[in-house]
């Protein structure tokens, strides 16, 4: 008789594949705020991921790396992303006071001229890329709109 013992040992899920998890949107203009003087809010910049697949995703030892030729900064990322749920990295409080924000100093990192923005895993895989080189192909820089 041969008996199978069977473990199980809960996991987060890790993205495996490209575009498991997606840069979705990049405020790399800044946002309007209330309250805040319009010279000033190219300040709040922020970024937001979503997550493709039907399991929780945990990010950290993941990394944003953003290029112009030479990499130009690099921000760790921590935390989980529920399935096809969304998370944000913002420069302050003040962007989205409603919702639990990711917070870094993101103030400026963007250039407004374009970047490559790179998404790697903990293992240094490309999971996904914005190739904005060339110049940002989307958002405005006079009405601050992504």
């Amino acid at each position: 008789m041969t008996s199978v013992l069977l473990f199980f040992i809960p996991f987060l899920a890790q993205a495996a594949d490209p575009l498991d998890l997606v840069i979705n949107e990049i405020a790399w203009m800044g946002t309007k705020i209330e309250g805040i003087e319009s010279k000033n809010w190219w300040r709040y910049e922020w970024l937001e991921f979503y997550n493709n697949t039907g399991n929780k995703i945990s990010i950290s030892g993941w990394k944003i790396e953003l290029y112009s030729n030479d990499l130009d900064w690099t921000l760790p990322l921590e935390g989980e992303i529920l399935a096809k749920g969304y998370f944000l990295v913002v420069s302050s409080e003040k962007i989205f006071p409603e919702y639990n924000l990711n917070y870094s100093n993101l103030s400026g990192k963007f250039k407004n001229s374009g970047q490559k923005v790179l998404l790697k895993d903990g293992e240094g895989k490309i999971v996904d890329e914005v190739n904005c080189l060339s110049g940002w192909f989307a958002g405005n820089n006079e009405t601050k709109r992504t």
